[in-house]
């Protein structure tokens, strides 16, 4: 197929032709009634001749470009000078034209948030260093420096890449509906609508691929230190120099875990399947933090019925602690926890406090001093994030579960960039404001109470007595991986 194929030219459509035939009709016609017209109309055949001579000679050298050095020719033609005729494109480049076939164009209608005062005027003019209502950080929870990081890591994300080629919502704007969803708790349809002109069903699309983009990247963003000396003793040293030379703090500490009760919207059927102890529908969100409060490692998808200590050792971390603590925690370290959780040679409960005797309170109090930082997360997450503050209004558990993650990965991602939450939110006056989505104790076992499991691959265990034991390999450890069919079904279930 040549060029003249690729092109759409055809002699019965050649507009140039077209043309020219129609002044020579004219001037024929014209000549008929007055030959004293006679030599004008032999000086325009004569023009005419030249233009259709010219035209063939641009046809015979677009015959020898190639398509590839043509293609994009004709693009920038067509976006420079449009005249449309009929149904046909006529372009000109540096005097040469080229016709391509196509249909009529049409405007494009204006959506409804190119038209809104809050995209146009309000959101470009907040910044970091204005105060009150001109202040970013006032709408969206979070720094316009970190908002700008977030949206050139997802604008080269499968999720916005596919909706940008369909001609959706700008990129920007996606990211800054869903962090004012996330934000400011329960901003109802109604009130997106009126204010920031966009519909629920937007909305709800927005959410569902930003919060599957967080999944992604929370695999670089929330990970443990395996086989890495160097960041095992840097954590290390963070918690033992934490508040001062004059704060006593324990030794090779890596990591600080706790567990947390994320209230949710109780399912219609069957709900009584995620309500916790405190009679409240809830997910077990199990962490661990470093000394600056940043996740380290994350499980969520335990009912709130399941408590803290059986949560852990179905994680993918107990797995490696049990397989491969050397690898794990290295250089002797080891992660603290409260007295619910497992005593292990990797991980350090408190003493329980109604047995405790003299020595073992002293041990408490310095214990207590670095665990704090994982409540100092959990304040600040539920604190910057406020739907899961009190109640995580949605219906989808699978959306509820990548919430919570995308919630945890958004609050490494702003501390990576030191945006941190304002100094009375790491106070423990506003920590305790948040006990009662603490999952700290009495605990009663229940076997039958797992709820929502998160399917994991075990590792394979050490046999003691096999002569060359095989080293498993250490996977990095990062959110465990949700069982998307084993939540459909459940899900269903419910």
């Amino acid at each position: 197929m040549n060029n003249r194929t690729l092109i759409g030219q055809d002699p019965c459509t050649d507009a140039c032709i077209m043309q020219c035939q129609t002044n020579l009709a004219v001037i024929q016609g014209a000549a008929y009634h007055q030959h004293h017209f006679q030599h004008l109309m032999d000086a325009m055949m004569e023009e005419e001749e030249k233009l259709l001579a010219s035209h063939r000679n641009y046809l015979r050298v677009i015959d020898q470009m190639s398509f590839e050095v043509l293609g994009p020719l004709v693009a920038q033609a067509a976006l420079r000078y449009k005249l449309v005729y009929q149904d046909i494109f006529y372009e000109i480049f540096h005097a040469c034209p080229i016709f391509m076939t196509a249909e009529i164009a049409h405007q494009r209608q204006q959506r409804a948030y190119e038209s809104s005062r809050w995209w146009r005027v309000t959101h470009p003019n907040l910044s970091d260093l204005a105060k009150g209502r001109k202040r970013f950080k006032s709408y969206y929870h979070i720094m316009k420096s970190a908002f700008e990081l977030l949206v050139n890591k997802l604008k080269s994300d499968p999720e916005y890449i596919g909706s940008q080629m369909k001609g959706g919502i700008p990129v920007e704007i996606q990211v800054a509906m869903v962090l004012w969803r996330f934000a400011n708790s329960h901003f109802g349809f109604c009130l997106v609508c009126a204010l920031l002109d966009i519909p629920d069903g937007s909305l709800n699309n927005c959410t569902d691929r930003f919060i599957k983009a967080m999944e992604r990247m929370g695999q670089t963003e929330i990970t443990w230190p395996t086989n890495d000396l160097r960041r095992t003793q840097e954590m290390a040293h963070q918690f033992k120099t934490k508040g001062g030379a004059g704060h006593r703090r324990l030794d090779k500490v890596i990591g600080a875990m706790d567990g947390k009760l994320v209230i949710i919207q109780k399912p219609a059927k069957r709900g009584n399947m995620v309500v916790d102890r405190k009679n409240s529908a809830s997910f077990n969100l199990l962490a661990v933090c470093d000394a600056s409060t940043r996740f380290t490692f994350i499980k969520c998808g335990d009912s709130g019925r399941v408590n803290d200590a059986r949560a852990f050792t179905t994680s993918a971390l107990y797995t490696n602690l049990v397989n491969i603590p050397d690898q794990v925690c290295m250089d002797g370290t080891y992660i603290i926890a409260d007295s619910a959780f497992p005593v292990m040679c990797t991980v350090v409960p408190s003493f329980p406090r109604s047995s405790a005797n003299r020595r073992q309170k002293i041990f408490n109090k310095m214990h207590s001093s670095s665990r704090i930082v994982v409540e100092h997360s959990f304040g600040a997450l539920v604190s910057r994030w406020r739907t899961l503050w009190k109640h995580l209004y949605m219906i989808n558990i699978e959306r509820m579960i990548r919430t919570i993650i995308a919630c945890c990965v958004l609050h490494n991602i702003c501390l990576g960039i030191n945006d941190i939450e304002d100094p009375a939110t790491q106070s423990d006056a506003t920590v305790r404001l948040y006990e009662a989505f603490v999952d700290n104790g009495p605990y009663d076992v229940d076997p039958e109470g797992q709820g929502i499991e998160v399917s994991l691959e075990p590792l394979p265990l050490i046999s003691e007595a096999s002569s060359s034991p095989p080293v498993p390999e250490a996977p990095q450890l990062t959110t465990d991986r949700i069982s998307i069919p084993e939540i459909t079904r459940l899900e269903n279930e419910l």
